[in-house]
């Protein structure tokens, strides 16, 4: 049976099939929303490039996949777009949170 859960613990620590993280798009690839620093260090910083690598934009609903490597408890780290950011607060922003956390 399939649950989602939300947690304000560090997802790199959560024992969990997989574990989702919001990007947006950026300059050169993709920019980690917040939440995500405890994963990205867990794999060194290297979760943006390694996004990159697989050709992630962080365009709305696009959803890329990776495996943690054992890097956190998590066997699979997914990525999902929201696309350009609204103002934090902003219904435009919680629309492109709400159809991101859809896309997952």
């Amino acid at each position: 049976m399939t649950s989602i859960a939300l947690s304000s613990a560090a997802p790199a620590g959560l024992k969990v099939d997989a574990v989702v993280v919001g990007v947006a798009p950026g300059d050169d690839g993709v920019v980690l929303l917040p939440g995500s620093e405890s994963l990205d260090k867990a794999l060194k910083g290297s979760l943006a490039t390694v996004l990159k690598q697989l050709g992630a934009t962080g365009k709305a609903d696009e959803v890329t996949k990776l495996p943690s490597m054992g890097a956190a408890k998590a066997g699979l780290v997914v990525a999902v777009g929201t696309g350009p950011l609204a103002e934090a607060g902003t219904p435009a922003r919680h629309e492109s949170l709400r159809r991101a956390a859809g896309a997952a």
